[in-house]
C-alpha cells in the first residue's frame, strides 16, 4: 500500500513540477475560494480519489486501520501534499523534487498503517 501511495504522490508531484505556473494558479484559485461556493477541488479530486481507493483496499486487506473512513484518510494525505505544494510554489522553501515530500508522507502513514500490518 505504501508503495502505491508513494507512486501517486510522485506522479502528482512530477505533473505539478512540469506545470508549476498552472499548478500555482489553480492552487491559489482554490485556496481563495474556500469561503464561497466556487471551490470545486480542481486539481486534487483525482488525487484524493486514487488515494482513497488504495486506502480502502488496504482496509479490506486488514493493513490499514478501519476506524477512520478511507476518504477521510485520503483527505488527510491530500492535505500533506497540498502543504508541500504550498511550500514549494508559494513559499519556495523546497524544490518539487525534494525528499521532504516522502518524509512527510512516511510520518503520516506510520499512524495510518496497523502496527502488525505490512508497510508495502
Amino acid at each position: 500500500m505504501k508503495t502505491k501511495i508513494n507512486k501517486v504522490f510522485a506522479a502528482t508531484a512530477r505533473i505539478a513540477a512540469q506545470n508549476q505556473e498552472i499548478t500555482r494558479a489553480i492552487l491559489l484559485k482554490n485556496l481563495s475560494s474556500f469561503n464561497n461556493k466556487e471551490y470545486n477541488g480542481l486539481f486534487f479530486d483525482d488525487f484524493r480519489q486514487s488515494l482513497s481507493l488504495i486506502i480502502e483496499k488496504g482496509q479490506q486487506q486488514g493493513h490499514v486501520r478501519s476506524d477512520v473512513p478511507a476518504l477521510k484518510l485520503a483527505t488527510m494525505l491530500e492535505g500533506v501534499f497540498t502543504l508541500f505544494i504550498i511550500d514549494c510554489l508559494i513559499k519556495k522553501s523546497y524544490s518539487m523534487t525534494s525528499e521532504d515530500l516522502f518524509h512527510r508522507l512516511d510520518l503520516v502513514l506510520e499512524g495510518m498503517i496497523k502496527p502488525d500490518g505490512p508497510a508495502a
